[in-house]
């Protein structure tokens, strides 16, 4: 990569500039999700992120913990929207 930095004129800025964007972009992410009412915050999320919805990569902890609710509150609110059908099923 520093080849690249090193030979390419502008490159490496090229590169903090899109690092930047993509942390402003998930930053306006959960800025939006937050604001939402509970149930819509977790169905928002997992149509954001679908994969995580039955992944064991995060912990029900840390997906609460994003979306500034209990842990109890989103395992409540993902059932919720499973049973309604709104979210699939394993």
């Amino acid at each position: 990569m520093n080849y690249i930095y090193d030979n390419w004129k502008g490159m490496k800025e090229f590169a903090q500039l899109t690092v930047m964007r993509h942390e402003e972009m998930e930053k306006e992410l959960k800025d939006k999700l937050v604001r939402l009412p509970g149930e819509q915050r977790v169905l928002e999320f997992y149509l954001e992120f679908p994969k995580l919805l039955h992944s064991k990569i995060f912990v029900d902890s840390d997906i609460a913990s994003y979306l500034c609710m209990l842990r109890q509150t989103l395992c409540a609110l993902r059932s919720a929207l499973i049973a309604k059908g709104l979210l699939p099923e394993k």
